[in-house]
């Protein structure tokens, strides 16, 4: 109980960079007085001093176990290695902070609003033959599907396993909000383009993959072929393009990536700067410090926000592990968040263990999915907007 109560202090605000032992300031970095109300630093990165940042995590959504409104599924499968895994459910999130859940053996996709209030659910067959009917077959309260229980039908579920059908894998939205649902049939993968959140498209993929991937390049949505290395540092991504049928590479020296609201343009001859591209014509020119130049070359980590900041995840893979620059619209560093996950897995132990990896969402914020014995949950992760550079 002891180590509970301290640890409860980190979950209503975890500071990233305090002046505790166990967070100190990097090298580099020194706390300055000013009549600022927010904690202020000198870095290396700029002349003037600059916001050290709050990471906030918030359980935003918790459901239970069962096939209602806003309850979730799972289902137990063994792998190639006779091991007994879990899928659970996959998560998306939209530029408004909309959540998307793939609640796979309910065949359906759940929809919450930035605040986790239970809005819809989107009929999809995740668990049906091509006909749209269910292989799954409940007499109770089903929320998983045991495959030890397939031949015996005396239990509260009937698995047809030897049939083919759909399996559900994975969603995952572009970067201009277009919602795509992974399905495998059988060996073959195929991806549901949603136009609204009634209607799908289907296209076919070269393979059937683990799961299929939003590049952090540009904000489409491929088929991950493969990872080359090329010289000691550059590792390029080979994808297969589904919309268009073409496999497309990373390595390229102009990127651009398109939101709702604004475009992200990036261009290997000037290597430290990108520009933000309003569609009401305004432009910003931001640069960042040399050592994150690679993190550059993933513009889908790059988000302006209608409070005129715009943020900068400089992670080269994912944002796990990363720092968080925020500047101005004029391009004025005006905030910093260096590895804000420190510590993240051992405070949160206490609501259940991770079910899948840090995503960041449409909306610049980072989300991460847990679960226990009765719950699963979405936490959601957010830097505060606070300088007193003036912007809001």
């Amino acid at each position: 109980m002891k180590e509970l109560i301290l640890l409860l202090p980190l979950l209503v605000s975890l500071v990233t960079l305090s002046y505790s032992q166990e967070l100190r300031l990097p090298e580099g970095f020194n706390v300055v007085e000013t009549s600022s109300p927010y904690k202020m630093v000198l870095t290396p990165y700029a002349t003037y001093p600059v916001v050290l940042e709050e990471y906030v995590p918030k359980v935003v959504l918790e459901g239970k176990w069962g096939t209602g409104p806003g309850e979730f599924s799972y289902e137990d499968y063994d792998d190639d290695e006779g091991m007994t895994q879990r899928l659970y459910p996959s998560m998306a999130v939209n530029s408004k902070g909309e959540i998307y859940i793939l609640d796979i053996m309910n065949n359906r996709i759940q929809k919450f609003d930035a605040d986790g209030k239970y809005l819809k659910s989107i009929s999809v067959p995740t668990r049906a033959d091509k006909n749209g009917k269910s292989i799954v077959h409940v007499s109770t309260i089903p929320y998983f599907v045991d495959h030890s229980f397939v031949t015996r039908n005396k239990k509260k579920y009937v698995f047809y396993g030897n049939s083919m059908f759909y399996q559900g894998i994975n969603i995952v939205f572009d970067s201009m909000d277009n919602l795509y649902c992974y399905v495998k049939y059988g060996r073959k993968g195929y991806v549901w383009k949603f136009s609204d959140d009634k209607t799908y498209q289907e296209y076919a993929l070269l393979g059937s993959p683990k799961q299929i991937v939003r590049s952090d390049i540009n904000g489409k949505v491929y088929e991950l072929l493969s990872i080359s290395k090329e010289g000691e540092t550059n590792f390029v991504s080979h994808w297969y393009n589904f919309l268009t049928k073409e496999k497309e590479s990373s390595d390229k020296s102009e990127l651009k990536i398109e939101r709702t609201d604004y475009s992200v343009l990036f261009n290997s001859s000037n290597e430290h700067s990108f520009k933000i591209l309003f569609n009401d014509g305004r432009e910003s020119v931001i640069t960042i410090p040399s050592q994150y130049k690679f993190g550059l070359l993933r513009l889908g980590n790059c988000f302006a926000f209608p409070f005129n900041t715009i943020r900068v995840y400089t992670s080269i893979w994912v944002p796990t592990y990363t720092d968080i620059l925020e500047f101005s619209n004029d391009g004025l560093l005006c905030g910093i968040l260096l590895n804000p996950t420190s510590g993240f897995w051992t405070s949160y132990s206490i609501f259940g263990h991770p079910v899948g990896e840090a995503q960041l969402g449409n909306d610049g914020n980072v989300y991460y999915s847990f679960a226990d014995k009765n719950t699963f949950k979405i936490i959601k992760s957010t830097v505060t907007h606070r300088s007193s550079f003036g912007y809001k």
